[in-house]
């Protein structure tokens, strides 16, 4: 694709420090180590020591099962009706871990939607949608949350 014409600039890898961050945390396996400790600031790390920020040991299972929403939903601590948006083209997560996500919710008894999205990658519904499609899709999920609470709005 190309990221220059359809809003994923920052995606780019190259120069932009937020997409830096991102593709490193996915590719090198750093995205709990980053989220559960984060990092300092660049300026507070001394030149010889930014090398060990880029490879953070794992965190304990025990605090990564506090964390993860499906061992938190298969323990039976969450309740709260969800929909999940997902493409199947996400090179970040595969759709079929948010398939699985949706199943054990289901087997759970939790109020459960799920749109999937043939083709759209990570965030895609963020992204430019001149025919409308994403806009389409994710409306499903509007109209699941707001008929939960009880509202409700034209969408179109």
């Amino acid at each position: 694709y190309s990221a220059k014409y359809d809003g994923r600039e920052w995606m780019d890898g190259t120069t932009d420090p937020r997409s830096q961050l991102v593709l490193h945390m996915n590719w090198k396996g750093q995205t709990l180590p980053v989220l559960f400790r984060s990092l300092p600031t660049r300026d507070s790390v001394p030149p010889d020591k930014v090398k060990g920020y880029q490879e953070l040991p794992q965190p304990p299972v025990d605090d990564i099962i506090r964390a993860s929403p499906y061992a938190q939903i298969a323990r039976g601590n969450y309740r709260s009706p969800t929909h999940i948006v997902f493409g199947t083209d996400d090179d970040l997560i595969p759709w079929q871990q948010a398939q699985r996500t949706v199943d054990v919710m289901r087997e759970a008894g939790i109020d459960t939607g799920f749109t999937l999205m043939k083709g759209e990658p990570h965030l895609f519904d963020l992204f430019r949608d001149p025919d409308g499609a994403r806009w389409e899709a994710i409306q499903p999920a509007y109209e699941f949350l707001l008929d939960r609470i009880g509202k409700t709005i034209d969408l179109v």
